[in-house]
């Protein structure tokens, strides 16, 4: 892998941060400000983000398109189904926690990711980065619990389950990507089967749909980031690796954090900051200072 391409690979991995950012940000704000279920807003916020998708799918089909949607069907439908129970289950959660927590806890991704990165793909981690994850989960704890017996609210939980989805996904992604000509197709590709999910789940479980209808813009602009996150992630995921892409991703904790006290009004403590402080110095730790050991077949992939 040359330079230019780690470059644009860690750049995509920030970018995908700011958008995680932006869409935790308007996410909870329709949550505090509009009368819509956890439930109906998941499914909708899944469809949301796939308008995108479609459209950026529309914009670049051609035969090669099909022909490889057609030759990897399945491998795609269980991405869709791994990203949806993923997408589902955070934003679900995240009616019920804040959007700093729900920020930090899904930090875990990175662990999740390392063990579904190491089953699927050969990478694992060495020592040393080992070491900064278990500090990383010291700064997790210090800023969701502060320094006392860990009290976890109902979705703390939740976005924590939604964990295991996330690095199934990320890791399979990679492989998928490494072997096909068009690797852009996959996170598109992805959203629009994950929306059709959500689109049926709706058509059986809802009879008023006029709640979508108030919320559109602020769930279109919801979509547009988590469309961005997606595609930037996975050029990010496609140019370095995915357990390095998570690392980067989960820059959002600050992102995060500023638009939760400037556009939410939540509180933000001085357990949390030194917390998110001990998070980020991790990252900074596992995924620049170290390298992760791969193997020859994976050696071969970034070279190439």
């Amino acid at each position: 892998m040359n330079k230019t391409s780690n470059r644009m690979g860690v750049l995509s991995g920030f970018v995908s941060a700011l958008c995680v950012a932006g869409y935790l940000t308007v996410n909870k704000y329709i949550y505090t400000h509009y009368d819509i279920t956890a439930f109906q807003y998941s499914m909708f916020f899944a469809v949301m983000g796939a308008v995108f998708a479609f459209c950026s799918l529309v914009y670049k089909w051609d035969s090669e398109s099909l022909e490889t949607v057609r030759s990897n069907f399945k491998t795609f439908v269980v991405l869709a189904v791994a990203g949806f129970l993923a997408v589902s289950i955070f934003t679900f959660g995240l009616n019920f926690t804040s959007t700093v927590n729900a920020a930090l806890l899904i930090t875990t991704t990175i662990v999740a990711t390392s063990i579904f990165s190491h089953l699927i793909l050969g990478e694992r981690y060495i020592r040393n980065q080992w070491f900064w994850v278990a500090v990383l989960f010291v700064g997790l704890y210090i800023a969701i619990v502060g320094f006392h017996r860990i009290s976890l609210q109902k979705g703390d939980l939740i976005v924590l389950a939604s964990v295991l989805f996330f690095g199934f996904g990320n890791a399979f992604s990679r492989k998928v990507m490494g072997r096909l000509k068009k690797p852009g197709i996959v996170p598109d590709s992805r959203l629009v089967l994950g929306a059709i999910i959500a689109v049926a789940v709706l058509l059986v479980t809802q009879r008023n749909y006029s709640i979508f209808i108030d919320i559109l813009p602020y769930g279109l602009l919801a979509g547009f980031f988590y469309w961005a996150c997606m595609k930037t992630f996975a050029r990010c995921v496609h140019l370095i690796n995915a357990n390095e892409a998570i690392v980067l991703n989960n820059t959002q904790i600050f992102f995060t954090s500023i638009a939760g006290v400037l556009v939410l009004s939540e509180p933000y403590s001085l357990e949390k900051l030194i917390g998110s402080v001990v998070v980020i110095i991790s990252v900074y730790f596992i995924s620049v200072k170290q390298r992760l050991k791969l193997p020859v077949w994976s050696q071969r992939i970034h070279h190439d």
